[in-house]
């Protein structure tokens, strides 16, 4: 019965995985190791982050989908023109890096709040300073699912807006063009 929902099981990127060590290990050049789960989509794509994913979780992978911070990004800023995300309670974040980039510490307040594409990356992955005295709704991957729930309805508001189609396909053409370079 199809729900029109999706599940996600979050490992944190600095899990190691057997199983890409296992895929890029030679014969001739002994053991390979430890490889970090974040590296499965740039040593072995799809194919083998299906693979990867499955065999961590036990569970079977029906999509895949890969976001970077860079696509994130322009996608706020130049698709949907920024992004209304409720922040369940304040909390003061530490610096963070982007593109190799330092951005200072900065403050998020409760509520409902727009955030460009820089700011929704700093919400998803600024360590908060407050060393763990805070709510487990302000967990790395909590905030990354208020800022994919934001996403959605933002897709679902500006679903009957023309301009968004339009700036839609130009970014889907960009980003394939992109990757078909590299």
């Amino acid at each position: 019965q199809a729900t029109k929902k999706f599940d996600s099981v979050s490992i944190t990127h600095d899990t190691r995985a057997p199983r890409i060590e296992r895929y890029i290990q030679r014969d001739d050049d002994g053991p390979v190791g430890p490889i970090k789960i974040s590296e499965v989509l740039k040593l072995g794509g799809f194919r083998l982050a299906r693979q990867v994913f499955e065999n961590a979780t036990g569970l079977a992978v029906d999509f895949q989908f890969a976001l970077t911070e860079d696509t994130v990004v322009t996608f706020v800023d130049k698709v949907v023109g920024g992004i209304k995300v409720k922040v369940p309670q304040p909390f003061d974040v530490l610096d963070f890096f982007y593109q190799d980039r330092q951005y200072p510490a900065d403050r998020f307040e409760e509520g409902e709040q727009i955030m460009d594409g820089l700011r929704a990356i700093q919400f998803i992955k600024a360590v908060p300073s407050e060393n763990g005295n805070y709510d487990k709704r302000l967990e790395h991957n909590a905030r990354k699912f208020i800022i994919f729930g934001a996403l959605g309805q933002s897709l679902k508001d500006h679903a009957l807006d023309l301009g968004f189609w339009f700036d839609l396909s130009s970014f889907l053409r960009e980003s394939f063009n992109k990757k078909s370079k590299t």
